[in-house]
């Protein structure tokens, strides 16, 4: 099958006709950035072909916004040694027509022999699905699908199995497939399908044997255990007769209790020992308080040193504080008489100063004053002029939603009249016979018609022929009175939106439209100058004039009120030079009392200093000189001689006894008490013991000796014998049936690769330029099956399809619909190839690849090549054509 031209219009984007002519019989290369209408042309083909013509579902097809377009597609293409026109328009005025050479196909015979020809199936209703696709669902790869085959291949799988002329339907009808069945379900029967686990009655025989084989295993542990209790019930007889004779625990007792005993005595002497230790803390205690008291009275005699030298220098601090008094007010009273005098200076500056500023003052508000009511009388003008205009912009106000709502009606109304016209009957006529009287000439609706003339007739008329008869024109039909009945509707609609408005006439509200533009124009002129004249408006304006008049007044009542000049007032200094000499007079004015009262203070401070050190020197002083003082510092020294004596003492007679304590080493006394006790209650927690193993030994004995072990382990014995056998048995025909069963395959398998052969060797052919030295063969649904590399192992499952990375499987589902290309070509069958933005994730070695491949497939099929990367493609040996170019025309 070669495509020829394409040729679609009002088809989504492409509301304009866009047209696709002169393909190569080979390799097309389409090109467009995204957005441009590449996937819109590959769906136009699919549509042509997959589509029903009088299907309703395919809404989708028409351009967005327009639900009045009807989509058609028409393609030219050369088939079966035909040249093939197809034409299919969709939605609005459906129709499918089909020309094959000479002959001429319409609607559904026409889509019937175009499924016979292509090998795809129609939609009984609704939209086309994946399922209907066949053949061309197969080789023509939408965008972002080349990654998937499976259900492609399965929705064409009966097409190829046609084209291989039914080798696959022979293979599954052979009378070798019955007994395959049988044997498989025999074996299957006994083992699991996939691992070959044993599975029904040969998986039973082989668990009853190992039951069997767990019972008597048992049963033997049982009667081992019965003869080892019986011995062992004998050894623990002898050894409690042993342990009643000497009873070993009783001296271990005895010997717990002598060492306990001396252990109690050691704890007594060291309570003692500890009590009497708890009495040297109090003696340290009174001989700490002791010497306190001590150090106290020696620090005391340094102080009254130190004092007597502190009350010597408060008496030299408060002599020089008294020196620098005196200058310190002489220097304080001079700066205030400086600061007096520049502050009169000051004050003289500052009421000239303050003089001339009212004066500029009043002339600049006597000139704001003139300027105020200048632009008072201007705005008032501007804002009579905005009134008088906005009262005209209200008259001739139309709402510009009103007007686009008038010109949609107008538009409406003259459209419909067109429709009408088109629709109407044109009668024309030319009489020649202009001597005949008014009797005998026809009439159109009781009017006679002379000469030459013609009429658009809108109703249905009669016309009279004189001596012939009459006939009855009628127009139309149905379409014109629905025309006549939205036609009067529009017009009543504009008529009654036209008196809405206030208007006669599209042209009167369009006039009113730009009048009011006009006026708006004038309006925003107008209250621009006035804004700039009266910024918050005219009465704002009049009130500022109203309030700079009050404060003109106001300025002239301050002038005349203040003091007149004085002589010498033109000589002043600057008003900064004379407040920099008041701050300057100020600061040192500051400072110098600040001296002074420092020096006030320090003769203060210096007098209070003397006053405290004599009162602590003779506080100090006094003290010292006590006799109470006396007396207790001879009594301290005498108690702490005599309380240290007292500890050295103590200290001598606790070491002695500690050392008593020590040398009998009450820790190996209290292992010695734990240790005896321990062994003590072993001894006899062991003849215990032996007693309870006798009384349990003999139950376990009387227990067993009923159960007759010796029979149940010959029973046993003979049970599992027959199970061995049993499951040996089945376990041999397990075997035979799966040996059995992988003949059989291998044997289908043989026969399947021969009828596979034709196929196999076209997807070989483009494998070996894809993956050199791999191999991939096909299932009995014609699906490939694992990737396998020459001198790689891999686990089962391993290489499938699904397990390939995701350029692989775009490169391995199209080879694999190459080879199938092959196939059907050898077959006779037609074949197109299109490619929507295929192989995006190819390296560059793989693509490289595909481009020899893609170019060899081309010289037996066609093969259209859709992309928005042209510079990918530049090395695929065809020029691209480029779809902008196309639209433009180019």
């Amino acid at each position: 099958m070669k495509l020829q031209r394409l040729r679609i219009e009002q088809f989504k984007q492409f509301r304009q006709p866009l047209e696709l002519a002169q393909l190569d019989p080979g390799l097309n290369l389409i090109t467009g950035p995204n957005e441009s209408g590449k996937s819109t042309i590959v769906r136009a083909i699919r549509a042509a072909f997959f589509e029903r013509y009088r299907s309703s579902s395919v809404k989708d097809l028409q351009p967005w916004g327009d639900g009045a377009a009807s989509p058609s597609v028409e393609l030219e293409f050369d088939a079966a040694g035909s040249r093939w026109r197809l034409h299919k328009q969709f939605l609005q005025r459906k129709r499918c027509r089909l020309q094959v050479d000479a002959q001429a196909l319409e609607n559904d015979d026409a889509e019937a022999r175009l499924c016979e020809l292509l090998g795809f199936q129609l939609a009984t209703r609704g939209e086309s699905k994946p399922e209907h696709w066949g053949i061309p669902g197969l080789l023509w790869i939408e965008q972002g699908g080349s990654h998937h085959i499976r259900a492609e291949v399965q929705h064409a799988t009966d097409h190829l199995r046609t084209a291989l002329q039914g080798s696959l339907g022979e293979v599954a009808s052979t009378a070798g497939d019955d007994v395959l069945e049988r044997v498989r379900e025999e074996r299957n029967a006994l083992l699991t399908e996939k691992k070959g686990e044993p599975r029904g009655a040969y998986a039973e025989a082989l668990a009853l044997r190992e039951e069997l084989q767990a019972e008597l295993q048992q049963t033997q542990q049982r009667l081992a255990q019965y003869r080892e209790q019986v011995d062992r019930l004998g050894q623990v007889q002898a050894e409690i007769a042993l342990d009643e004779a000497e009873r070993p625990w009783e001296p271990l007792q005895a010997q717990r209790e002598a060492a306990q005993a001396q252990l109690d005595g050691l704890h007594a002497a060291a309570e003692q020992l500890q009590r009497q230790r708890e009495q040297l803390a109090p003696l340290q205690r009174q001989i700490d308080l002791l010497q306190q008291q001590l150090d106290a009275h020696a620090q005391q005699q340094r102080s009254l040193s130190q004092r007597q030298a502190a009350l010597e220098a408060a008496q030299q601090a408060r002599e020089a504080a008294a020196q620098r008094l005196a200058p310190a007010r002489a220097r304080e009273s001079q700066a205030d008489q400086a600061r007096q005098a520049a502050q009169a200076l000051r004050e003289r500056v500052h009421a000239q100063q303050w003089r001339a500023s009212l004066q500029r003052e009043h002339a600049a508000a006597a000139q704001r004053v003139r300027a105020l009511e200048s632009a008072l009388a201007e705005a008032q003008a501007h804002g009579v002029e905005l009134a008088r205009l906005r009262e005209e912009a209200q008259r001739v106000a139309l709402d510009t939603a009103h007007l686009k709502t008038l010109r949609a009606a107008e538009q409406r109304l003259r459209e419909l009249e067109l429709r009408r016209e088109a629709a109407a009957t044109q009668l024309q006529w030319s009489f020649n016979h202009a001597g005949t009287g008014a009797a005998t000439a026809p009439r159109l609706d009781g009017q006679p018609l002379a000469g030459q003339g013609g009429r658009l007739l809108l109703q249905p008329a009669v016309l009279e022929l004189p001596g012939v008869g009459q006939v009855t024109v009628t127009p139309g039909g149905a379409d014109l009175q629905r025309l006549a009945a939205q036609l009067k509707e529009a017009g009543a609609a504009l008529q009654s939106l036209l008196r809405r408005l206030g208007v006669a006439s599209l042209a009167e509200a369009e006039a009113r439209h730009e009048r009011q533009r006009v006026l708006a124009g004038q309006i925003d002129t107008r209250q621009a100058l006035l804004a700039q004249l009266a910024p918050q408006g005219v009465p704002a304006l009049q009130a500022e004039a109203d309030d700079l008049q009050i404060r003109l007044a106001a300025s002239v009542q301050q002038i005349e009120t203040l003091p007149p000049a004085e002589p010498g007032d033109d000589a002043l200094p600057a008003p900064a030079q004379a407040e920099q000499s008041l701050k300057d007079a100020s600061r040192q004015w500051e400072q110098a009392g600040q001296a002074a009262q420092q020096a006030q203070s320090e003769l203060e401070q210096a007098q209070a200093n003397v006053e405290h050190a004599r009162r602590e020197h003779e506080a100090l002083q006094a003290a010292l000189a006590s006799d109470e003082q006396r007396v207790a510092l001879e009594r301290a020294q005498a108690e702490r001689v005599a309380l240290l004596r007292q500890r050295d003492d103590l200290q001598t007679l606790l070491k002695a006894k500690q050392a008593d304590i020590d040398a009998a080493r009450p820790e190996l006394l209290q292992q010695d008490v734990q240790r005896l006790k321990q062994s003590a209650e072993l001894a006899h927690r062991a003849y215990q013991q032996r007693r309870d193993e006798r009384r349990d030994l003999q139950t376990r004995l009387d227990e067993a000796g009923a159960q007759g072990l010796e029979d149940s382990l010959a029973n046993q014995r003979a049970a599992l014998e027959r199970a061995q056998r049993h499951a040996a048995e089945l376990q041999r025909r397990a075997q035979a049936l799966d040996l059995l069963l992988g003949l059989l395959n291998e044997k289908r398998r043989a026969l399947t690769q021969r009828l596979q052969a034709p196929l196999q060797k076209h997807l070989n052919r483009y494998l070996g330029l894809l993956f050199p030295r791999a191999s991939v063969e096909l299932d009995d649904l014609l699906m490939p099956g694992p990737l396998r590399r020459e001198g790689v192992s891999q686990a089962d499952g391993e290489g499938a399809f699904e397990q390939l990375s995701f350029g692989a499987r775009e490169q391995m589902g199209l080879i694999s619909r190459l080879a199938y290309a092959d196939l059907l070509k050898e077959a006779g069958r037609p074949t197109l190839i299109l490619l929507d933005d295929a192989l995006v994730h190819s390296d560059a070695a793989r693509l490289s690849a595909m481009k020899r491949i893609l170019f060899d497939a081309a010289t037996r099929h066609q093969i259209l090549v859709f992309s928005c990367h042209p510079e990918v493609w530049r090395d695929l040996g065809v020029a691209p054509r480029s779809l902008e170019a196309l639209r433009q025309g180019r």
